[in-house]
């Protein structure tokens, strides 16, 4: 449990990884986690599942691994310190608005926050559909899927009608 933990641990640090990665090597799980007076992960892979619970970054309770039926994932469970963020309140359309954008940066990725889910399964073409005027776009909306390498790639082209003029 030191990815959430400890500085300088994670996946990033695999040069070929780091190079197609955001953010700064985990360090938003780390900070959350010492910012909390509670803060729980839980981890399944493969079938088995490792949890761990820690209050202000401390390690107060590993869970032995155990064996499940659940799907891959990380759950993470936090309520941030009072004394350090008095009288906080999360901005629910803001973190949607968050959600979604990790949802259209990695296809496929299903985020589950206070119940709702948020899932894009094509990535930036949902968002260019969900985020366009459609009476905007210029040229329509092209997706090639598995044309270049691994990748994705979708392109769009507005124009703004009170900016044609001809």
């Amino acid at each position: 449990m030191d990815v959430v933990s400890k500085i300088n641990t994670g996946a990033k640090y695999d040069s070929r990884a780091f190079q197609k990665s955001v953010g700064l090597n985990g360090v938003g799980t780390k900070a959350v986690n010492a910012l909390s007076t509670y803060f729980k992960v839980s981890s399944i892979r493969e079938q088995k599942e490792k949890v761990a619970e820690f209050e202000r970054g401390i390690l107060v309770k590993e869970h032995k691994e155990s064996s499940t039926t659940g799907a891959n994932g990380t759950m993470v469970t936090f309520i941030p310190d009072e004394t350090i963020f008095k009288n906080f309140k999360f901005h629910p359309e803001f973190l949607e608005n968050l959600l979604w954008n990790y949802c259209f940066l990695n296809a496929g990725l299903k985020i589950i926050f206070n119940g709702k889910s948020y899932i894009s399964r094509n990535g930036l073409l949902d968002l260019l559909e969900r985020k366009t005027n459609p009476d905007e776009i210029r040229y329509p909306i092209v997706h090639l899927k598995g044309m270049i390498s691994r990748y994705h790639l979708h392109m769009a082209t507005t124009m703004a009608k009170s900016y044609i003029a001809l």
